[in-house]
């Protein structure tokens, strides 16, 4: 597997070691014969992308099939999960976004079984919580996780563990440490979003808020998974406009560097035809840290810059160094 943390990103071009990979997601139907090394192997299956190359392969690759097969189950159960959602939102007239990967499998990739996710993200106004709560312990998911701090940490999961297993991550804003794209609250995402087809009255962002929550999304996790990038690849082969757009806003917005960096490394693993420049930073970026090696202090710094005003600074190390038992 190529350590992709290591890749020269800003020189922006294929790594011919993952040629294999390109000419078997290119080929339009079945692939010519292939041996895949065992090495090639693992990284399909630990990057997320097994179930996408399984139509693509005969079925010599048993594992593939399989990997397929769990998600295709995991597929059937979210949708019925979903349904009965909307269904409940549409009658308590309550505004529901989904985000992330549950989203783009169903608004960017053609088969969205073919796209691996564990969970669904959901995200409501914060004033909205305790009703969407409320709706998904009476669908029978109950509370796995509630931490609802202000500031420092946010996580709320509902779910259900007997199979089919259905996972609900919820948000009142996508990115908590460090608090990111707060140039685009809810409100602004809802009116822009698209309605999901049979799931009305849900929504899922635009092009240009996917792309910006996928490449924030990436930033945040320090290995970075293939199939995050290949979700960057599509939106580029399919809405160019919009990564277009995305790019403009960046500098503006200093996301620039984590931007360039998302784009680079896609286009590194995928060969991925960019529909524009790289957006290039208007003056160093606070957020370029996340881009380095962890180190404690500097997350902090990051974290405080973030926020805007000294009330919601001191709430948020409050909340971090004196947390409620």
């Amino acid at each position: 597997m190529t350590p992709l943390k290591h890749l020269a990103v800003k020189q922006c071009h294929a790594d011919p070691e993952l040629d294999w990979l390109r000419a078997l997601l290119d080929a339009p139907g079945k692939a010519p014969a292939v041996a895949l090394t065992v090495e090639q192997l693992d990284a399909c299956i630990g990057e997320g992308l097994a179930p996408l190359l399984a139509r693509r392969l005969d079925d010599g690759y048993a594992i593939f099939q399989h990997e397929s097969r769990q998600l295709a189950m995991r597929e059937l159960a979210h949708e019925q999960a979903l349904q009965r959602l909307a269904a409940a939102c549409l009658q308590a007239s309550l505004d529901v976004l989904v985000i992330k990967g549950e989203a783009l499998a169903r608004t960017l990739h053609t088969r969205p079984c073919t796209r691996t996710r564990t969970d669904i993200d959901l995200w409501v106004q914060r004033g909205q919580l305790p009703r969407l709560r409320g709706i998904l312990q009476a669908l029978g998911y109950p509370t796995i996780v509630a931490i609802e701090q202000q500031w420092a940490r946010f996580e709320v999961v509902h779910g259900q563990a007997h199979p089919p297993s259905v996972a609900f991550d919820v948000h009142v804003h996508p990115f908590f440490r460090p608090r990111m794209l707060q140039q685009r609250p809810f409100d602004a995402v809802w009116q822009d979003a698209q309605e999901l087809h049979g799931m009305e009255p849900l929504r899922a962002p635009t092009a240009v808020d996917a792309l910006l929550i996928a490449v924030l999304h990436l930033a945040k996790n320090p290995h970075k998974r293939w199939i995050w990038l290949y979700d960057i690849d599509r939106l580029c082969a399919r809405n160019p406009q919009a990564v277009a757009q995305s790019c403009a806003l960046a500098p503006s917005w200093g996301i620039a560097s984590l931007v360039s960096d998302a784009l680079s490394r896609t286009v590194a693993v995928f060969g991925t035809q960019l529909p524009c420049a790289l957006p290039q930073p208007l003056a160093d970026e606070p957020l370029a840290s996340m881009l380095d090696a962890p180190h404690k202090l500097t997350e902090l710094r990051r974290d405080i810059a973030q926020l805007t005003g000294w009330r919601a600074r001191v709430g948020f190390l409050r909340e971090l160094f004196f947390r409620s038992q």
